[in-house]
Formats: C-alpha cells, sequence, structure tokens
C-alpha cells in the first residue's frame, strides 16, 4: 500500500471514569481515524481505534490519578490539542478542578439517570443510557469501534460489555446497568465518555495527518501502554 493511502486524518480522545470506594478508576485513549477526504463528511464515515486502557489499582489516591493523567497527556502525540474527557458525577467535580491546577483542561461529564443532554460551557450532563448505546452502535457497526486484543486490559473491557443489560427502573425509565455478579463497568465507561463526545460533543480542534508504517498500522491496535 502506498503511503498515500496510508495516510489517515486522526485525532485523539483521553477518557477518564474516576472510581469512587471500591470502584476502579480507568483511563481510556481513543483516536478518531478518517481519509482526509472525508474527515468534515459524515461523522458515520469515521472509525475509532481503543489504543490504551489503565486500571490503577484499588485504592489509588485521586491525587496520584491525576498525575498518572497528566503524564499521559505529555506524551506525544497526546500533547498536541487532545481533549480529555473527565467523569464529574459525584467526587468527580474537585477531581476537575485538581487536573486544572495541573494545568491541563478537562471536559466534564457528570452522568445522568435522565433522557436529556445538557451543557454549560466545558461541562456537560448526560444521560448513562446515551454513553451505552453510542458505544454499543459503533461497537456493533461494521468495525467503526476496535480494540487490539494484546491492550493487557482488552479481555476485561469485552468482559464488561458482554455483562451489561437493560433495566426498567420503578419509574419506567430505561437503563444500562452490569450483571449483579460482574458490578464493574469503569472501562465501559472511560471508553464511552470520548466517544460520545467525539460524535456529540462542541469540538474546536484540528486534526493529524499520521503515516502508519506496517508495524504500527492502526489494524494492529494499541501503540500506548500503561508506563508509570
Amino acid at each position: 500500500m502506498s503511503s498515500s493511502q496510508n495516510k489517515l486524518v486522526s485525532k485523539f480522545f483521553v477518557g477518564v471514569d474516576l472510581g469512587k470506594s471500591q470502584d476502579y478508576t480507568a483511563i481510556a485513549v481513543i483516536e478518531e481515524q478518517s481519509p482526509p477526504s472525508e474527515y468534515e463528511a459524515d461523522k458515520k464515515q469515521k472509525k475509532y481505534q481503543i489504543r490504551y486502557l489503565d486500571r490503577p489499582p484499588l485504592g489509588t489516591s485521586y491525587i496520584e490519578v491525576g498525575n498518572i493523567v497528566a503524564r499521559l497527556m505529555a506524551r506525544p502525540p497526546l500533547s498536541v490539542d487532545t481533549p480529555l474527557i473527565v467523569d464529574a458525577t459525584g467526587v468527580g467535580t474537585p477531581v476537575v478542578d485538581m487536573l486544572r491546577e495541573l494545568e491541563l483542561t478537562p471536559i466534564a461529564i457528570t452522568i445522568t439517570g435522565g433522557n436529556e443532554v445538557s451543557r454549560g460551557g466545558r461541562a456537560y450532563s448526560v444521560p448513562k443510557i446515551h454513553l451505552i448505546t453510542n458505544l454499543q452502535i459503533l461497537f456493533e457497526s461494521d468495525g467503526r469501534l476496535k480494540i487490539a486484543s494484546r491492550l493487557p486490559l482488552s479481555s476485561v473491557f469485552l468482559n464488561e460489555l458482554s455483562n451489561y443489560r437493560f433495566k426498567i427502573t420503578p419509574q419506567a425509565h430505561l437503563t444500562f446497568d452490569p450483571r449483579a455478579d460482574s458490578s464493574h463497568d469503569d472501562l465501559i465507561l472511560s471508553v464511552a465518555l470520548p466517544l460520545w463526545y467525539a460524535q456529540h460533543g462542541v469540538l474546536s480542534w484540528r486534526p493529524l495527518r499520521i503515516s502508519w508504517d506496517d508495524e504500527e498500522s492502526p489494524k494492529d491496535g494499541g501503540f500506548f501502554v500503561p508506563n508509570r
């Protein structure tokens, strides 16, 4: 394949789902890819690769989580105009403030149980069902979302996804929840947050033109590995 055919217009998004109590914090890097001629076209032409998954050990302090995220964001190509999307639900708000003190510019998403999306500045309120259905649609739509099997947490992510189920609340709301015997959904949300923003958020960034060689081609999966 020629180098001109290999070139893709790419943009990276980083997602952080913050753990509470006995829940893990999870961090994901998503790459959005499309041929240059199609970049401003219908968003259905865009494809996504999960390039990085990390799950710091239970009990990792939010301060250390902030440092992990800051170090990740400083690594090329993430250091160039990469949106950082952070779960601001519950304890997330002070962590978002801490990330700003680390000179990052997080986009805060509060996950809700309703049906309406709202926005104020760099903050959104997004129903959980929107996040999960958007991820599932991309995952099931002819390879529009792929994850490399060689990523250390790929099997954990796929297991979380397979254990999700619909549930009707007493208020007749449709929700997604993990099965009782698989209570974690941190990796799912760390991927769902940046995917939703890439598809539906207000974007103000420039794409990067990246030429992949055979060794690092997008089909081969992740090029980031957790390095703390």
